[in-house]
């Protein structure tokens, strides 16, 4: 994964195949503590917005580590419509 993760700059998704039940997932979150840093910033005005613009500066910490912002990834939060819960079919 990690050599994936090199290669692929985040420009293409992994497909962890095998078996049920092995770990895959438990793998594949293990890797993702290790190797990245989430968290949600929620804009919710107080009136509607239209045509805005969300951009980020460095993140710097108190002792001078920085996260440049050009490194930050902004996403639009979606959501899809679900017919049957996620457990339905098993």
């Amino acid at each position: 994964m990690a050599e994936w993760k090199e290669i692929s700059k985040g420009s293409t998704a992994l497909l962890v195949e095998g078996a049920r039940r092995i770990g895959k997932s438990t793998i594949v979150e293990e890797f993702a503590k290790n190797e990245y840093e989430s968290f949600i910033i929620v804009v919710n005005p107080e009136s509607e917005m239209e045509n805005f613009r969300i951009s980020v500066a460095d993140f710097t910490s108190s002792d001078g580590k920085t996260i440049p912002g050009d490194q930050v990834e902004i996403r639009k939060v979606e959501y899809v419509k679900v017919s049957h819960p996620t457990d339905y079919y098993v």
